[in-house]
């Protein structure tokens, strides 16, 4: 699996020309299979690409890069990088409000995320807070 995610890549990468979101995909599936394979260091970096390439071809504003910036922030969050997990949430949280409104479930589903991190870091009235608006 991770060959062939390597060579979506590469694929992408020479026929694309510039970066482009389906790019950002297929780095983010790459991402997760690292991920899966305990190689985090290497999650990250692909994700970072990621997210770099969807600011460049969408900017930030867009569902895609919110749901980059979740995944990001949760494996930021699993290496104990809980400020820049913090950051990413609180982005891609402000984008799917933006977005979706206050009431979708997509916001909801990033609130739990922050949540939790808000609880790893002793902050429970901010966890509670969240966990009553999700």
């Amino acid at each position: 699996c991770e060959e062939v995610q390597r060579s979506a890549v590469q694929l992408l990468e020479s026929a694309a020309g510039p970066p482009n979101p389906r790019l950002s995909k297929v780095l983010c599936d790459l991402a997760t299979v690292h991920y899966k394979l305990g190689r985090l260091p290497e999650a990250e970096a692909e994700y970072t690409r990621a997210l770099s390439i969807q600011q460049q071809t969408t900017g930030l504003q867009h569902a895609d890069a919110a749901h980059i910036q979740l995944q990001l922030g949760y494996l930021c969050y699993s290496r104990g990088k809980y400020s820049r997990a913090a950051a990413l949430y609180d982005e891609s949280l402000a984008t799917m409000k933006a977005l979706f409104g206050e009431q979708h479930p997509e916001v909801a589903h990033t609130q739990q995320f922050l949540a939790r991190l808000y609880v790893r870091l002793g902050r429970y009235d901010d966890a509670d807070e969240l966990y009553q608006l999700a």
